[in-house]
């Protein structure tokens, strides 16, 4: 008789090692977490100096009050002791406020004056360190302390400060490029450039070597009018700040129609020599470098006025090249220059090196933070190229809706839509709403406004309403409606734009909406009366006009019953013996209730 065999619970074979190593795995994690929790006197954190090292490169503007702790006792090196039993973490609710046009001013010198309050984190001269340790404790104290005069200006000011970067290693790959950079170009939106301008960096550059220069290459400049770019050009020159205005959507578009309009005997010609090409990865130490061949391109028909220098706004790369190239300090030297590109995310580092370049090499994301570490790219024997990855600066603004409809923070973390709402309602006219999204809005009441505007529980109402957003409950979804028109606001489908300082925001917005104001609306009152129907709307106009309805249309109410069913006879003299349909008193004369 032959022993029953035992069937094995692990398996055999050439997988018998894979299982066995994603349980031995756990097992390690699980046995180190229990001695990191025991000691003498129970529970204790582990030290956080002990975890081992892995470079987060994830861009971090929020924390909540314990993760602020932690990272900076992590910056300290500090060990400390926690007494379980007695934990307690409080969560303050935040007040939204929307505030309006006429109540937010700030003078020209007020504005200085919080801009040159608000530093950057510096990276520890080479006298305060040898060694590689001494000078990761240097950056982690100078970035703590940092932090700690930041939260001071938080508290001593009555502007709020915009959430800003909050991971040391992105603000290390900022100094790398500042150090190895002859020109400092930074990137901001044509539509609030001042917002993302950041004057300290300015001053960082000189710091670090008084020949390096600083550009600001304005982006996204097509969404601006010829009356706003040259009021902003004024501005720029008035105040001694060198400014090139530049659209690299019309550069791409441009690149895109050369190429289609070359033969195959040019596109040959146009290929580079060598079979193979970088990709453009990199690694955590060293960044990428990526040789570009030249191009020869035909040449192009400009339609748009000559100004002082080049174009109204640049669509050539060549030429915005050059403008570069003439700001590199002569000082220097004949060496390889650097071109450093900085700013915030999602103003188009990115697009307008790929422009420059006349292909793809850094990836292009509509979500901010996509560029993880800076990028180097060679243009020519004396020219390189340095992409930095996208930083939030530290900047005043009114609040975190502020944030949002510039871009600067995604729509996906958006937790307050009617702050965003409200904010985007106070600053478009009513008009555009209705000729984007084909609706009719309703005219507020006791709302002061020369061209026409809304509130934002209206639009958020009517726009839900008509792309059919709707919740389980019945109830217009306003987060997805919200959601939906800050992405419309971020990519230029409805457009505002700041004034520079000393202009008015209504001669600014007259020149924006001039053509959209005469448009035709093609929306009906279908949605309008459906929402004034289910009382959706803020307003009280849809109330009082069903209530003055009700009272001077009155009828007078008498007692209805239900009489026995007696054939009835027809004009042709037929009898009808069908009984009418069925339908209860209270549904027949629901129009006669108060």
């Amino acid at each position: 008789m032959t022993k029953r065999r035992f069937k094995n619970a692990k398996p055999v074979g050439a997988n018998s090692s894979l299982g066995n190593s994603l349980v031995k795995n756990i097992e390690e994690k699980r046995k180190t977490y229990v001695r990191s929790r025991k000691d003498s006197d129970g529970a204790q954190f582990q030290n956080l100096n002990e975890e081992k090292e892995e470079k987060n490169v994830d861009s971090k503007t929020h924390e909540n009050s314990l993760d602020e702790f932690m990272a900076s006792a992590n910056l300290a090196g500090r060990e400390f002791a926690a007494d379980r039993s007695q934990v307690k973490i409080l969560s303050l609710a935040e007040t939204s406020v929307v505030v309006m046009n006429k109540r937010f001013t700030v003078t020209e010198a007020q504005r200085k004056e919080l801009e040159s309050n608000l530093p950057i984190p510096r990276r520890p001269y080479k006298v305060k360190w040898e060694s590689k340790d001494e000078l990761i404790k240097a950056e982690n104290q100078a970035f703590l302390d940092w932090r700690r005069k930041l939260a001071d200006i938080q508290e001593n000011t009555t502007v709020m400060l915009t959430p800003f970067e909050r991971n040391l290693e992105l603000w290390r790959q900022l100094w790398r490029v500042v150090e190895r950079s002859d020109v400092i170009v930074q990137i901001v939106d044509a539509r609030n450039p001042l917002l993302f301008r950041s004057v300290d960096l300015e001053g960082y550059v000189k710091e670090v070597d008084p020949r390096k220069r600083n550009v600001l290459l304005i982006n996204k400049a097509d969404l601006l009018t010829r009356e706003q770019i040259l009021e902003w050009k004024n501005y720029f020159k008035s105040n001694n700040i060198s400014a090139v205005f530049w659209s690299a959507l019309s550069a791409s578009k441009k690149n895109e129609k050369d190429i289609n309009d070359l033969n195959v005997d040019e596109l040959l010609a146009a290929l580079p020599e060598t079979d193979e090409e970088s990709d453009g990865t990199l690694n955590d130490e060293e960044p990428t470098t990526s040789e570009q061949p030249e191009v020869t391109q035909p040449e192009r028909d400009e339609n748009v006025e000559e100004e002082e220098y080049g174009l109204l706004y640049m669509t050539d790369g060549n030429k915005l090249m050059d403008f570069l190239k003439g700001h590199i300090n002569p000082d220097f030297g004949d060496h390889h220059a650097t071109i450093g590109m900085v700013g915030y995310p999602n103003v188009g580092k990115s697009s307008t090196i790929n422009s420059i370049l006349g292909s793809k090499k850094v990836s292009v994301s509509a979500t901010p933070g996509k560029t993880k570490h800076f990028q180097t790219f060679i243009l020519d024997e004396k020219l390189t190229l340095c992409d930095c990855p996208g930083l939030t600066m530290p900047s005043y603004a009114l609040n975190a809706a502020e944030m949002l409809i510039n871009g600067i923070l995604p729509a996906n973390q958006m937790k307050d839509h009617f702050e965003a709402g409200a904010l985007i309602a106070v600053r478009v006219p009513r008009r555009v709403f209705e000729v984007t999204y084909s609706i009719i809005l309703p005219k507020p009441v006791d709302f002061e406004s020369d061209i026409g505007y809304t509130n934002g529980m209206d639009l958020l109402t009517t726009v839900a309403f008509a792309k059919g957003y709707m919740s389980t409950s019945g109830v217009p979804d306003y987060s997805r409606a919200a959601r939906l028109i800050v992405r419309n606001v971020v990519d230029g489908v409805i457009k505002w734009v700041k004034a520079p300082p000393g202009i008015e925001q209504k001669t600014f917005d007259e020149w924006t909406y001039k053509k959209t104001l005469m448009k035709k609306n093609k929306g009906n009152m279908f949605v309008l009366n459906q929402i004034s129907k289910r009382n959706l709307l803020e307003g009280d106009k849809g109330k009082l006009n069903t209530l003055d309805s009700n009272f001077f249309n009155s009828e007078i109410s008498t007692i209805h019953t239900k009489g026995k069913f007696m054939p009835k006879k027809g004009n042709d003299g037929k009898i009808s013996l069908k009984k009418p349909k069925k339908i209860k008193l209270r549904n027949k004369f629901s129009h006669l209730d108060v």
